[in-house]
């Protein structure tokens, strides 16, 4: 289980590190800071053609997309307690600061990385990446994973995120032999 938590967070800063992300959104209902869009991706101007959301959305059945307050939800993961909600599904999450680093080149932006559960299932597993331009989400409970990723398209100045869990994968399961 630990390894799959080191490779989780590794891979999660990796993809953070070139990630340069944002959205725009009316005025859409508030969860937290995570608000559903309820909007037709090719109404968000930009994002069908976002290299990032097809490659995210690329393999998946379903998905939903969300607009996050970036400096709302790490004010609240630096108090140890974010709720979301991820494909219908309400997540209470209990974090602690893992690290915090700089993009390279970067020199006034960090990272913020931070680990830890889903309050109530003890055998859970979160991992928390955020910047000042986007933000990456796993969480794992038993017998599924729920993700956040971001994109490189803004709605009122906040990233499109797109949600989904495994249950939404088209392809599962591949291994590479060589």
């Amino acid at each position: 289980m630990l390894k799959k938590i080191t490779i989780v967070l590794v891979f999660t800063a990796l993809l953070m590190a070139p990630a340069v992300l944002s959205i725009n959104s009316g005025s859409p209902q508030q969860h937290g800071d995570i608000y559903p869009l309820t909007v037709n991706p090719s109404e968000i101007p930009g994002l069908t053609s976002d290299l990032s959301f097809q490659a995210t959305t690329k393999g998946l059945k379903g998905y939903s997309l969300y607009a996050v307050d970036l400096d709302d939800l790490l004010a609240k993961a630096e108090t140890g307690s974010v709720t979301l909600e991820i494909r219908g599904r309400k997540f209470e999450l209990v974090l602690t600061r893992d690290t915090s680093t700089l993009a390279p080149g970067a020199t006034d932006r960090p990272i913020y990385s931070f680990r830890g559960s889903v309050k109530g299932v003890p055998e859970s597993m979160v991992a928390l990446t955020i910047s000042d331009r986007a933000v990456f989400v796993t969480v794992w409970v038993p017998n599924e994973w729920y993700y956040l990723r971001s994109t490189k398209t803004k709605l009122d100045g906040k990233p499109v995120v797109v949600g989904y869990s495994s249950k939404d994968e088209v392809f599962k399961n591949v291994s590479y032999r060589y």
